[in-house]
């Protein structure tokens, strides 16, 4: 959840009102007619928290995962923080984050549901029993806990009927 610039400077072009209630000074003078306007092309230093939630401004990020910079929209970034983790993730660890999303919450995977299932693991299958869920459709390598024979079963045949297969 870093950013790495605090403060950017910004266009006042269509937020003039915007900052000006937030009690940043907008430069101003008078046109030919006598009105108060900003000069065209007029910028101002503003925090990033003053930015207004569906900025489409550009800021540099850090990412959670691997620590790399990289660029998003403010809007993309705030938007995302509140549909998800609350992480900020590079184009590369976007699996990472999606993978936070729906993987089983504490009492919910195979290794919490069905701990005699777990035990009959192959250490072959790249992923734990923690991080699969009981009613998986996908093939995962068992461990005959007697004789070491090993075959490939189907996670939600094995825990049909809250019976596990030897």
């Amino acid at each position: 959840m870093a950013i790495k610039d605090t403060l950017v400077w910004v266009g006042v072009d269509t937020n003039r009102e915007h900052y000006k209630k937030l009690g940043y000074h907008i430069p101003m003078r008078l046109d030919n007619r006598g009105r108060s306007i900003t000069p065209r092309g007029t910028k101002i230093l503003v925090s990033i928290n003053d930015l207004p939630k569906y900025s489409r401004f550009n800021i540099v990020c850090i990412c959670d995962y691997c620590g790399a910079e990289f660029k998003k929209s403010y809007c993309d970034l705030v938007v995302g923080r509140e549909r998800s983790s609350g992480k900020d993730c590079c184009g590369k660890c976007a699996g990472k984050k999606a993978w936070e999303k729906i993987k089983p919450k504490d009492g919910e995977s195979l290794a919490d549901k069905y701990p005699e299932l777990a035990l009959q693991w192959s250490s072959k299958n790249i992923q734990s029993p923690n991080t699969i869920y009981p009613r998986s459709s996908k093939a995962y390598l068992w461990v005959c806990n007697i004789c070491g024979y090993e075959w490939e079963a189907i996670v939600s045949n094995r825990t049909r009927k809250n019976k596990a297969k030897a």
